[in-house]
């Protein structure tokens, strides 16, 4: 009776450890491990985006990791909120500042509608100077899979339309395409030269990067160190 109960207590002990695992700390959207699962499982459902906040490392010089975490954890609500209640989406915190969105074509057009509410969303904090606060933005890249696609060119597709998603702003969503393909992008990283600011962006090859842009903090012509 006692090996009975030990084991029980034991099989009960493995499954919270399990459910533990399958939620991301900062976040309480699922995990990478949960992802994992449902990939390994190949029950993945033919939508998948992928969601970036936008200037995260700006985020992190500017206002600190700390803060950097409450974006991640705030981005982590309205996803919760907009997506995954009121959707039935299933969301997941991947990495750093990357969330992964899966669902069918059916809840698409609802979801695109409910893109706009991460347009702007204030992240508020005090330090020694007193009540501060900052914006923080999210871009969606969205691709859709089918039979002949494996889950990682899906979320490839995915990550290549969140990148030319960040270009256009805040909020903003794009669903890949044959042409984003072939419009590769540029990776700009590095610090700017007139404020030091971290600089980590993508832009289309197709436009002079170095004449064209602005540092995202001091908005003066942007120019690598």
């Amino acid at each position: 009776m006692e090996l009975k109960e030990s084991l029980e207590h034991l099989s009960k002990a493995v499954t919270q450890l399990y459910e533990t695992i399958r939620t991301d700390t900062k976040t309480l959207l699922k995990s990478s491990f949960a992802l994992n699962e449902i990939i390994q499982n190949a029950d993945i459902p033919n939508v998948v985006v992928f969601a970036d906040i936008n200037n995260f490392k700006n985020i992190n010089t500017e206002y600190g990791y700390l803060n950097g975490d409450l974006a991640i954890a705030k981005v982590g609500e309205l996803i919760l909120e907009f997506f995954v209640d009121k959707l039935g989406i299933d969301a997941f915190h991947i990495s750093g500042d990357e969330f992964l969105l899966l669902f069918t074509s059916d809840v698409l057009e609802k979801f695109k509608e409910n893109c706009q509410n991460f347009k702007d969303c204030e992240i508020q904090f005090t330090d020694k100077n007193g009540p501060k606060s900052f914006s923080v933005g999210v871009s969606f890249g969205i691709a859709i899979g089918d039979e002949n696609l494996d889950f990682q060119e899906i979320k490839s597709r995915a990550e290549v339309a969140c990148k030319k998603a960040k270009i256009l702003g805040n909020g903003k969503f794009l669903e890949w395409n044959c042409e984003m393909e072939q419009n590769k992008l540029k990776e700009v990283r590095g610090s700017c030269s007139e404020c030091d600011v971290a600089i980590d962006m993508s832009f289309p090859l197709s436009i002079k990067y170095k004449n064209n842009l602005q540092c995202p903090l001091c908005q003066k012509a942007l120019t690598i160190k």
